[in-house]
């Protein structure tokens, strides 16, 4: 019976440790980014996340091979993460503070409605606009100073995390297409090495230079191979297999750990602290989130099957 229990609720617990793990992302970033810069760090993790995903499928004897048709599927997915959505993950974090990175990432499931209305024409929901609007009030609310109207954080960093946004949800679509045909191993290793091979050319270019005169030290090493295998690596496959077996507003609705994990290690690891202002823009928005999955939570436990939800679109 336990047995049975601890299978039944094993995709939840996995997208937890997955936000979990994603979390600690946000808070040991900002230590390791004063070595080298996001650009190479993040390389030097994927290359890290590769060979750990090849190894596990080395040690399980799992022989999944991508058909040729699907690669410029794997080498798009790639594209939007982990390149372009790590680069605007990266570089917001080093720009902003790690809890508001965390905060604008975990809007991701309020904003994919207004995206699919915009480009799809997909209906929305009256709670979907409703999250929508608190979640990006709480957001006004904690960047904007009110005393003269002006950014409290740097424009280019929120811009950055903006951008990782966007590529998170393009992602979730192409992933979850994806994820029907492949193991999530498979998926995650594939996605690593593309995007290591389209950061190579910018790290030679932009910091070979840095990495040749800086060895770096063994804390540095330690949160590479730390952040390559825990957050680039495993991080993906558990949320790749909860994806694939979790109806979407069951899934999105762990995005509001992320927040909630990164502010209270942030407090305790890096001692960053939050005015009576930053809490309650903060709670805004996950409230904001919270509102934009309860249409889909309702329809959930009002009978409808997991595949007859209407959330259930890009999973």
């Amino acid at each position: 019976m336990q047995g049975y229990i601890a299978m039944k609720f094993l995709p939840q617990l996995a997208i937890a440790l997955a936000m979990f793990l994603w979390s600690i992302n946000f808070i040991w970033s900002k230590d390791v980014f004063t070595a080298y810069s996001p650009l190479s760090i993040i390389f030097f993790r994927l290359v890290v996340a590769s060979v750990f995903v090849l190894g596990l499928k080395r040690a399980f004897n799992i022989r999944e091979k991508i058909k040729r048709e699907h690669l410029p599927r794997f080498a798009l997915l790639s594209f939007f993460s982990p390149f372009l959505y790590f680069i605007g993950e990266g570089y917001g974090i080093f720009l902003t503070e790690s809890t508001l990175s965390a905060l604008i990432v975990a809007t991701v499931p309020v904003v994919f409605p207004a995206i699919t209305f915009i480009l799809l024409r997909e209906k929305i929901s009256l709670t979907g606009i409703a999250g929508l609007v608190l979640a990006f009030a709480g957001l006004a609310f904690t960047i904007v100073d009110p005393a003269n109207l002006h950014l409290v954080y740097s424009l280019q960093g929120l811009l950055f995390l903006a951008l990782s946004v966007g590529s998170a949800i393009a992602y979730i679509i192409l992933a979850k297409q994806l994820l029907e045909e492949y193991r999530g191993i498979t998926v995650v290793g594939a996605q690593n090495a593309f995007a290591a091979v389209y950061y190579l050319p910018f790290v030679l270019v932009f910091d070979g230079s840095h990495i040749l005169h800086h060895a770096p030290t063994l804390t540095t090493v330690l949160a590479i191979l730390f952040l390559g295998v825990f957050c680039s690596a495993l991080a993906y496959i558990l949320y790749a297999f909860a994806i694939a077996r979790l109806p979407l507003w069951q899934a999105n609705a762990f995005e509001n750990l992320i927040p909630i994990f990164t502010a209270t290690l942030s407090f305790f690891w890096l001692h960053e602290t939050l005015s009576a202002k930053d809490i309650a823009g903060f709670l805004i928005v996950i409230a904001g989130i919270a509102v934009s999955q309860w249409g889909s939570l309702r329809d959930a436990s009002g009978g409808l099957s997991p595949d007859e939800s209407p959330s259930r679109t890009v999973q």
